[in-house]
């Protein structure tokens, strides 16, 4: 874990809520999100499939389009980008923005080489105002280089189902590199990929962040990686954050019961135990969320105001959490 982000608050979320129009009658999936980011930091995001990670990202852009609507502020530099409009949005996307998926070839067009692909993405975001189409051959090159893809010359060449998933993962980060965007919102880039490549995905990520002093943002289920890559984390369940803060803080000693359940759900080399404990049941859908803290329905430390009332904002110093029976330090996971 590296700590050279500065102070510099680059994007700043209030209150944000999403929903889908004519799903779960208009209910949330995503309630009260507040976050800030700062230039140079790798933020990562975690939780249980359906805990809303993915939607907070996709509305950081408005990737949702007409199917979803958003409530709160979006703040990048200050500008709010959900009021902006669209002409706005889409020259602050790839250029401003970026964003990578997990799936690299079903995001890849499978009927074009990488080379043409990557040339397309630099004339639309790059700018190289009369120079040939030669130039950005040659900058497509160094930028398949620099992100590791070996004699990118030939591979310029290729297509997508020609290379391997971390090839294609590793040619989608060249073409977010194109527009040489400040903030880059990674959504499971290491999901599909075995643990090797995973590794020398996050290798290149942290490569990146320290050459360009770019800001991440890592959308992964995996705590191994946050506590391996990022600086700070935010624990999300239920379309809400539980926790956020330091990565040696939450993932060592997390306040949150549902961080403190993840974790102690996961493997120890330090500690031998003849099994894993488990969170039993599984995440609710929005419209069954219980009133009061989402996680109540699953919580071993569940008290009476936890299922009628929204915990309140808890701050010790950079931690955050919503939680009222916290854990303590160097309490034991039971069952």
């Amino acid at each position: 874990m590296s700590t050279d982000q500065n102070d510099e608050l680059l994007l700043e979320i209030k209150n944000l809520s999403v929903g889908f129009n004519g799903s779960h009658k208009g209910m949330p999936v995503v309630r009260g999100i507040n976050l800030e980011v700062r230039t140079g930091e790798i933020l990562g995001i975690v939780g249980e499939s359906g805990s809303g990670k993915s939607v907070t990202c996709f509305s950081i852009i408005r990737l949702l389009g007409e199917r979803g609507w958003t409530e709160g502020e979006v703040l990048f530099d200050g500008e709010n980008l959900l009021e902006s409009s669209e002409n706005e949005i889409v020259s602050v996307r790839g250029k401003e923005i970026a964003m990578i998926f997990q799936d690299a070839q079903s995001s890849l067009n499978p009927v074009q080489s990488v080379g043409r692909q990557l040339v397309e993405a630099l004339e639309l975001r790059k700018d190289l105002a009369n120079n040939s189409s030669v130039d950005y051959k040659n900058e497509a090159v160094k930028l398949l280089g620099e992100v590791g893809i070996p004699d990118p010359e030939r591979r310029m060449k290729e297509f997508p189902h020609q290379l391997s998933g971390g090839q294609n993962q590793r040619v989608m980060i060249a073409i977010m590199l194109a527009g040489n965007p400040r903030l880059l919102i990674a959504d499971e880039p290491t999901t599909a990929l075995d643990v090797t490549i995973q590794a020398q995905i996050l290798r290149l990520l942290k490569k990146l962040r320290k050459e360009r002093n770019m800001t991440i943002i890592l959308v992964t289920h995996d705590l191994g990686v946050v506590a391996e890559t990022c600086d700070r984390a935010a624990v999300m369940y239920g379309g809400r954050i539980m926790e956020y803060g330091p990565v040696e803080e939450v993932l060592v000693s997390p306040r949150h019961p549902y961080t403190f359940g993840l974790l102690s759900s996961k493997p120890r080399i330090d500690k031998r135990s003849e099994k894993l404990y488990t969170i039993e049941g599984v995440v609710p859908s929005p419209e069954k969320l219980p009133k009061g803290c989402p996680f109540s329905e699953r919580c071993l430390y569940v008290v009476g105001s936890c299922r009628d009332n929204s915990p309140p904002l808890t701050n010790e110093g950079s931690r955050h959490y919503f939680c009222f029976n916290p854990i303590e330090e160097g309490t034991i996971w039971t069952q």
